[in-house]
């Protein structure tokens, strides 16, 4: 799987000034293999990201838009979660 950010004026994100970086992430989706992208994986990425178009880009305002559907289920570890407990669908008959 490749994750990677691309600017509108200048294409895809690659450092001019910091030598083989780029915006780029790599890796084999999987229990077998990389695992799963995480929370803290798009971080790095950004992170990553923000340090290039400073360093590059010092002049200019720019807003990064990141979209990853299963990162939007994050949560803390300690967090409560209705997937992990076997909740009814229907209200028992002697709810109400």
């Amino acid at each position: 799987m490749v994750t990677d950010f691309v600017l509108p004026d200048y294409g895809w994100l690659k450092a001019k000034q910091i030598r083989n970086e780029n915006g780029e992430t790599l890796f084999h989706p999987g229990r077998a293999w990389d695992g799963y992208q995480t929370t803290e994986d798009i971080l790095h990425q950004a992170t990553d990201a923000m340090d290039i178009l400073d360093i590059d880009y010092p002049d200019k305002k720019h807003v990064l838009a990141y979209d990853n559907a299963t990162i939007h289920i994050s949560r803390s570890p300690d967090a409560l979660s209705s997937s992990a407990t076997a909740m009814p669908a229907n209200p028992n008959a002697k709810f109400f």
